[in-house]
């Protein structure tokens, strides 16, 4: 009974202990744990008080360097506190500011507008120039078309001078023509005249019919003709009989 009891006791006392054991490891393992931890975060806060430190140093030369250039610009706080005083139409520097702005505003707008009238005007050049060129094709081909057109009403003009002189030349021989027909006309007329008071006929042809003149003066110079040849036949007999004999 002591033994199974000294057992008991002795297995309590082990149990009690292993859990005692990995109580204490589980206690060790998370105090090592807590330590990376707590290391790391030492390391992250060492690091933000660096980065907090460089900061704060630039914010600090920021501030040496703002603090000179208000320095600097303290004599130009001044003057515009002059101006402002002296002008009588700012109340305070600020308005006066507002102003330049303002005016700084406008003049940056004048020159967006001039820069896109500026930019209309070239194009409107640009589109000024393709016109030209294209009105001078035209104008070229116009002047050739008009050249063309001036050497023929040239070659016209001296064909038309040659027809005039033609013309002329046509009607000074129809004139010279004509003059010879009346000539004609007045000699038949004349023939025709004397040879019916030769045969003491009556003239009944009138003066414009040529046609039964010329025909009348033609049978005239048919009977001349017979007679002749008769009145020849008894004189060549009697020259044959005078060489005969």
């Amino acid at each position: 009974m002591e033994l199974a009891q000294k057992e008991k006791t002795l297995r309590e006392n082990f149990l009690f202990f292993n859990s005692f054991v990995r109580e204490n490891m589980e206690k060790r393992e998370r105090a090592k744990h807590k330590i990376v931890e707590d290391v790391e975060l030492c390391d992250q806060r060492q690091k933000e008080i660096e980065s907090l430190k460089k900061n704060h140093d630039e914010i600090q030369k920021a501030k040496v360097d703002m603090d000179a250039k208000i320095k600097e610009y303290h004599m130009y706080e001044v003057f515009l506190d002059e101006v402002v005083e002296h002008s009588g139409e700012f109340q305070n520097i600020q308005e006066l500011i507002n102003r330049y702005l303002s005016l700084v505003n406008a003049k940056n707008q004048l020159a967006h507008f001039q820069e896109d009238n500026l930019v209309a005007l070239e194009n409107a050049r640009s589109d000024m120039m393709k016109i030209i060129e294209e009105k001078n094709l035209v104008i070229m081909g116009l002047n050739n078309q008009i050249a063309s057109l001036q050497a023929r009403f040239e070659n016209a003009n001296i064909k038309s001078l040659e027809c005039e002189q033609l013309v002329t030349r046509i009607k000074n021989n129809a004139v010279r023509i004509m003059n010879e027909i009346d000539e004609v006309k007045s000699s038949v007329w004349n023939v025709y005249v004397h040879m019916a008071h030769s045969k003491k006929h009556p003239v009944k042809i009138k003066k414009e019919n040529v046609e039964e003149q010329a025909l009348y003066i033609k049978r005239t110079l048919t009977e001349l003709s017979k007679i002749n040849t008769i009145l020849r036949k008894p004189a060549k007999l009697a020259k044959m009989k005078l060489k005969s004999a």
